[in-house]
């Protein structure tokens, strides 16, 4: 790509981590793209970040950078070590593609361009995936221009000015919005583990084949790769009609297919199976940082859209329980035509047009900005 250093808009995106920074990042890069802005982004060089924005054709630059949850004292120590090295290494991006605007979707990549940005007087966007922050965006809320936050209910420290977008999700999504899930009996169930799939899911969903198989149920189940072969083998077995595979790429005909879905609880799948509003058991993370995925579940079992299995002693048994309870046509057509609560279904278009005003040197609008302590 040719860089022009005098076009007006300029855009550096960062993030790291799980798909659940990076694909809202995709979304947004491809928004700002088809507007017609330079972008390059900033992460940590791991493998997943040149699989999902490789074929975007922008610069992908790379600080070494490990997040700091759970490294202990060691860790501490490293970052700490690294920060001036990184720091300049992230002056030399911003030397070279001189951004009009930073935007940061999470992670610890986020840091040094935010803070670098501030430095700079170069407006900055992060975006809030989470009802409960990250340690990252935590610390950038005293820093970044503009917090855009996924959910109404998250609060943050610093003195950022924070909007309700709501979270980026895949386009073709929005061709699902609206369509009912009215069955007799549902038989179509969706199984998510995340981005890399989820082990303590895919080994109960091997072990309750014979439930499936008991109740009628076809299966769509993304899994971890190296899971793959055991699951078709048990479905197989147990004579389950099943769909296996690693990744989801057309996530929108699973759901168009699933009656009700089976799912970690990221920001990110607790956000779309929101948006296209189908019933869902979560069954949340029990390492994340924070407690925040059993924090997302929780919005939409409020709504009396989900339940939530925790894992832990007798996880197998409480999961076959609340999928029995699922097939029960009674309390399935009870929880899908339950209203959920309107939630934004434009938060990519927002996000890029908020960043265009900053990078104008506008403000944005005032009626979409709440003090981020309200």
């Amino acid at each position: 790509m040719n860089r022009n250093p005098e076009h007006p808009k300029r855009i550096l995106v960062s993030a790291s981590g799980s798909g659940g920074h990076l694909m809202p990042a995709r979304y947004a890069i491809q928004e700002f793209l088809r507007r017609g802005a330079e972008v390059a982004f900033l992460g940590t060089g791991r493998p997943l970040e040149s699989e999902l924005l490789g074929d975007l054709g922008i610069p992908l630059h790379q600080i070494p950078l490990e997040g700091l949850q759970n490294t202990g004292l060691s860790g501490k120590v490293q970052f700490l070590k690294g920060f001036f090295p990184n720091l300049s290494r992230v002056r030399h991006v911003f030397r070279e593609f001189r951004p009009t605007a930073v935007v940061g979707f999470g992670g610890y990549a986020t840091f040094f361009p935010v803070l670098w940005a501030r430095m700079a007087g170069i407006p900055s966007l992060i975006h809030e995936a989470e009802v409960k922050p990250g340690s990252a965006n935590r610390a950038l809320s005293y820093f970044a221009t503009v917090i855009s936050c996924a959910f109404e209910e998250t609060r943050f420290p610093g003195p950022g000015r924070r909007i309700h977008t709501g979270h980026p999700v895949r386009p073709e999504l929005k061709k699902l919005l609206g369509q009912s899930r009215s069955v007799s009996s549902p038989q179509h169930l969706l199984i998510l583990g995340g981005s890399q799939g989820a082990k303590a899911i895919d080994e109960a969903c091997s072990a309750l084949a014979p439930l499936f198989r008991r109740l009628g149920l076809q299966v769509w189940h993304q899994c971890r790769p190296e899971m793959k072969e055991t699951l078709e083998a048990r479905y197989q077995e147990f004579e389950v009609p099943h769909t296996v595979m690693p990744f989801i790429h057309e996530l929108d005909k699973a759901f168009e297919w699933a009656h009700f879905v089976l799912s970690r609880a990221g920001a990110g799948a607790v956000m779309e199976i929101g948006f296209v509003n189908c019933p869902a058991i979560f069954v949340p993370f029990p390492f994340a940082q924070g407690g925040h995925q059993r924090i997302n579940a929780e919005i939409l079992e409020k709504q009396g859209k989900a339940l939530i299995v925790d894992e832990g002693d007798g996880f197998q048994e409480r999961l076959a329980v609340a999928i029995e309870r699922f097939v029960e046509p009674e309390f399935f057509n009870r929880i899908r035509v339950r209203a959920a609560r309107a939630r934004p279904t434009d938060a990519v278009e927002t996000i890029v047009s908020t960043v265009f005003d900053l990078s104008e040197g506008k403000k944005p609008k005032p009626q979409a900005i709440a003090a981020s302590r309200s």
